[in-house]
């Protein structure tokens, strides 16, 4: 995380800029939008091999080993900075004390370019059925057709 926070750090919610530790609290918010003009960005390629990428993740859930304000300790979902790292380490910032935090918000690029290729796979199945299930209906069809008799 930066260092610095606008929002909800350590339960406060004054809307002003507080200093945090790594674990600064929780962002509330109706919408948050972030840069992405193209005018901002250089050396744009495509993601390859998303579904990979996301297929080696592995989505946990866990409770906080250090007590922050959430005092019931409830149980969370997400995924581990470290495992994260080894598959895309883009999405990955280490703080001055070696601790991870993870970008979700970067990740939906690599979600976006996931879906994609699945869906690709997908169609192709679709195709390879039809045309199996094609053949096998021809070949049902000369079966059920007695040798001898004319093909209609």
């Amino acid at each position: 995380l930066p260092e610095t926070c606008i929002g909800n750090d350590q339960g406060r919610r004054d809307g002003q800029e507080h200093r945090g530790d790594g674990e600064a609290g929780s962002i509330d918010c109706v919408s948050l939008n972030e840069s992405s003009d193209a005018r901002h960005k250089t050396a744009i390629r495509p993601i390859s091999n998303a579904l990979d990428k996301v297929l080696a993740l592995q989505g946990v859930y866990f409770r906080r080993a250090r007590a922050t304000q959430d005092a019931r300790n409830t149980p969370e979902v997400g995924l581990v900075g470290q495992d994260v790292e080894a598959i895309c380490p883009e999405v990955v910032a280490t703080n001055a004390d070696g601790y991870k935090s993870v970008n979700y918000s970067r990740m939906s690029a690599l979600l976006v370019e996931a879906v994609k290729e699945q869906q690709q796979l997908i169609r192709e199945q679709s195709v390879n059925l039809a045309l199996a299930l094609t053949k096998i209906a021809n070949l049902e069809d000369k079966l059920a057709t007695p040798a001898g008799s004319p093909n209609m």
